[in-house]
């Protein structure tokens, strides 16, 4: 390794660790990291993004309500011959799949208010960085992989 190789090295180095520290070490940095809002307003769009990317653009949640409800309620049992038995309980077990992360998702929605009701009220600098990144992230996390879920079902159903 020439040495100017070795110097090139050197500074691409430092540059890296002085971007992680800069980037991940919150506790001697936190005058320099700005403190992310969270409001309500934030939460409506996760909301909206999730119903409007599971049933389309012009759903509201009272109208995701009857589709659940719509599809656990439109399954009935006929006779029919085996295919159609398989088909029929792959539909209903869709549908109840559906019905559980559509629960979860709203469930993700209480969670997401009492967690800024929390976040809100906080004055100090760390803990505020501290639920945001350990509590809420985590939340929007789960209601984004609850949504990718529902989204492939709703893809192998058509």
């Amino acid at each position: 390794m020439t040495m100017n190789e070795f110097l090139h090295h050197l500074l691409d180095s430092n540059h890296y660790l002085y971007n992680s520290n800069l980037q991940r070490d919150i506790e001697n940095n936190i005058g320099e990291i700005e403190i992310p809002e969270f409001t309500m307003e934030h939460i409506n769009n996760i909301d909206k993004k999730y119903m409007r990317r599971a049933h389309g653009p012009a759903v509201d949640k009272a109208h995701a309500c009857k589709i659940y409800n719509y599809n656990i309620n439109d399954i009935e049992f006929q006779e029919q011959d085996k295919y159609s038995d398989d088909k029929i309980v792959k539909k209903m077990s869709d549908s109840f799949e559906l019905n559980e992360l559509y629960i979860e998702h709203v469930n993700n929605m209480v969670k997401l208010q009492d967690k800024m009701n929390e976040y809100i009220s906080i004055t100090e600098k760390t803990n505020k960085l501290q639920i945001y990144f350990q509590d809420i992230i985590p939340i929007i996390q789960n209601d984004e992989d609850n949504l990718k879920t529902v989204l492939n079902i709703l893809s192998n159903t058509n």
